[in-house]
């Protein structure tokens, strides 16, 4: 039996559907009917954001987008970018998106980049991914402060498969936050970038290193962690009987498989450690990337 779904779009509003079709919307309500073989095919939903559309028109369109998607059980991706949601005080959509992310058993990524929210769209958006098995969270140029962290972080859950907070303006406190969140789940994600936040230094290495036997692909690209973060974040590697994170339970892999530290501040100094990284039993590292590194590295 043939699945009709409508979507009703202010006009002139964008849709980006699985990358497979994008078109300038010029009725007020379109039908899009299409065959239960077919709709696999329609695995991911995009809005962007068009500054040049006034703010009103688009964030009915976005209300319109989460009634229209409601009954929807197909899409295993949402994505939003440059979507400027503090500017709207009608938290409709955030509410309205409830049932989708409940009911959507399919639903397995959420992206957001360079997005704006607001202490109540974070409260709501992490209630709207508590309800679902959502397990990859990608936040990209999307600034987060403590507030924020504290309002979503039960939703970054360590059952994830993978978290990605990049160019969040986040620092010792948020990872700080995060890790105690997953010491209470008893999990943690295996892969997690943390990438272009400048304001992560040494003293967030000490709090990954709790998790650390657990993770299997970490990237803090352009961090400042410096030598002293290197040799926190992989030091339990001479006592691995200690009992530092040997509760965690293992998602997917007992070693490190990819360490990404390019531009992390470090030396030769840092070697040494990341040496014995690379020779310990423990360990099975593929890939390791240093670039962007030199001799005036910070401790």
């Amino acid at each position: 039996m043939p699945l009709y779904i409508y979507y009703f779009y202010p006009r002139h509003s964008i849709v980006d559907i699985a990358g497979r079709e994008r078109r300038i919307v010029s009725q007020t309500k379109i039908c899009n009917q299409y065959s239960p073989v077919e709709t696999k095919y329609y695995s991911k939903i995009t809005f962007p954001w068009n500054r040049s559309i006034p703010r009103r028109t688009q964030f009915n369109s976005l209300i319109s987008l989460a009634y229209g998607l409601k009954k929807n059980r197909n899409i295993k991706c949402i994505s939003f970018h440059d979507v400027d949601f503090k500017e709207y005080n009608d938290k409709t959509f955030f509410m309205s998106m409830g049932s989708f992310f409940r009911n959507n058993r399919c639903l397995r990524e959420l992206q957001m980049y360079d997005c704006s929210l607001d202490l109540e769209c974070w409260h709501l958006l992490g209630r709207c991914i508590e309800r679902s098995l959502i397990k990859t969270i990608i936040i990209d140029g999307t600034v987060m402060s403590m507030r924020s962290l504290t309002s979503i972080s039960s939703a970054f859950h360590g059952s994830l498969d993978k978290l990605s907070l990049t160019n969040c303006g986040i620092d010792d406190r948020h990872i700080n936050t995060i890790i105690k969140c997953w010491k209470i789940d008893n999990s943690v994600p295996t892969t997690i970038d943390l990438s272009n936040n400048p304001d992560i230094d040494d003293c967030a290495c000490d709090y990954l290193s709790c998790v650390m036997v657990a993770v299997s692909n970490l990237s803090l690209e352009n961090t400042p962690i410096g030598n002293n973060g290197v040799y926190s974040l992989l030091s339990y590697t001479r006592a691995p009987n200690n009992g530092v994170g040997s509760a965690l339970r293992l998602n997917g892999g007992s070693a490190l498989r990819t360490l990404n530290l390019d531009g992390t501040d470090i030396n030769d100094v840092a070697c040494e450690t990341i040496q014995t990284l690379l020779q310990h039993e423990f360990y099975s590292v593929k890939k390791l990337s240093l670039n962007r590194n030199g001799p005036e590295g910070r401790q």
